[in-house]
């Protein structure tokens, strides 16, 4: 079972899309981020596994693989347990592709200069910072 959930970061005073790519396969029960990780980022298992034991969903055995990409940008900040979480919950089938194809997380950007349509604020920015909207997803 595989999903990839869009999301950003901030590096700097520049925005990056990042692709949280999550997988679920058979083996030994175990749970893997990797991508240049900051120690946050990778407390992240953690509080996902957490909340996600909280809100009354029971994770099988199952290796957890996460990847974010792009491998060479640094990844800081808590700010990817959401997009972390809704990969799995989209891998066990509790959320659908559909509803997951827009960017996740708090810092979430979307190029195509629409609306996102993930289930999270999303921002968009312009060319200077007068441009940058906030929109609010239904969710």
């Amino acid at each position: 079972m595989f999903s990839t959930i869009t999301s950003g970061t901030v590096c700097g005073i520049s925005s990056h899309l990042v692709q949280v790519e999550v997988d679920l396969s058979k083996g030994l029960p175990c749970f893997q981020m990797v991508g240049l990780l900051s120690s946050e980022v990778r407390e992240a298992r953690e509080r996902v596994r957490v909340a996600l034991k909280n809100s009354g969903i029971i994770l099988p055995p199952v290796c957890i693989n996460v990847n974010l990409s792009p491998a060479d940008l640094r990844k800081e900040g808590t700010m990817f347990d959401l997009p972390v979480a809704v990969g799995i919950l989209t891998c066990l089938g509790r959320l659908s592709k559909e509803s997951t194809a827009g960017p996740a997380g708090g810092t979430g950007t979307e190029r195509r200069g629409q609306a996102g349509t993930g289930r999270s604020a999303c921002c968009h920015t312009g060319k200077g910072e007068r441009d940058a909207k906030m929109y609010s997803a239904p969710g």
